[in-house]
């Protein structure tokens, strides 16, 4: 397992993860995840509202209204698979929004 060089306690930019991957001497392929951009860490709802002037006090509404909608429209296509919880729901809605992107 490949060790890192040098402890890190938090990860503020992608210059702080590219810095760490080139110390990193393992041979096999490293996967990230994550924004090309060095810019705060926000997810995407809270960029797009950024970009769109709307509210972060909002996001809590349109983020609920969004998983009731998930939960309607997509059960033709769970093949039977029945989410027990949020959590579940969060989980096929990101796999979900990757699907088709570029």
């Amino acid at each position: 397992m490949a060790k890192l060089v040098e402890p890190i306690t938090e990860i503020r930019s992608v210059s702080d993860i590219s810095r760490i991957v080139r110390r990193i001497s393992a041979p096999r392929r490293l996967l990230f995840r994550g924004q090309n951009v060095d810019k705060p860490l926000l997810p995407r709802i809270a960029r797009i509202a950024t970009d769109k002037s709307i509210p972060y006090e909002d996001l809590n509404e349109i983020e609920r209204r969004m998983l009731a909608r998930l939960k309607k429209e997509s059960q033709p296509v769970l093949n039977g698979l029945r989410p027990a919880t949020n959590w579940e729901w969060f989980s096929i809605a990101q796999s979900s929004s990757r699907v088709g992107s570029p």
